[in-house]
């Protein structure tokens, strides 16, 4: 079935449509590398659209330590982004950070083997400011001026 014949059938917009069918492609090809070695150009590709590597590992008949290893092995690991919060009206010294396989380098380097990372999923919309509650938690304070991110 088409993009427009499920639209029809649906309404739904076909912009969230097409990107359904990418990752329905890129899960269907996974599963066709079943017992295959994954080739790092695939799995490059299916981070960047969001699977986490127990996904790909069940998809390819792989546990997610194997999915991990493959994947570092191939040099592929997220790049720590920081959220400029100031907009660049004024150099910004918080570290709100995120993990992205979209990038090319790191914005920020880990401080160390004693790096911690303060997970939180926050809200769409709430701004980054009002995730400070569980910044909190850290010894750095809401700052989080010696928090540091690892790679997941």
């Amino acid at each position: 079935m088409t993009v427009d014949e499920v639209h029809e059938l649906t309404s739904i917009d076909p912009w969230f449509l097409t990107r359904i069918r990418r990752i329905t492609r890129l899960a269907d090809e996974l599963h066709a590398t079943h017992g295959e070695a994954l080739r790092p150009d695939l799995l490059l590709e299916t981070k960047k659209a969001g699977f986490s590597d127990r996904q790909i590992g069940r998809l390819t008949g792989r546990s997610d330590e194997e999915v991990r290893a493959a994947r570092e092995a191939a040099g592929i690991r997220p790049c720590i982004k920081q959220i400029d919060t100031l907009a660049g009206e004024y150099p910004a010294r918080t570290n709100y950070l995120y993990l992205t396989y979209h990038g090319q380098e790191d914005d920020v380097s880990p401080e160390g083997e004693r790096s911690v990372l303060v997970l939180d999923p926050g809200r769409i919309g709430s701004g980054a400011r009002s995730n400070s509650t569980g910044a909190a938690s850290t010894p750095s304070g809401p700052c989080m001026s010696s928090v540091t991110a690892r790679s997941c």
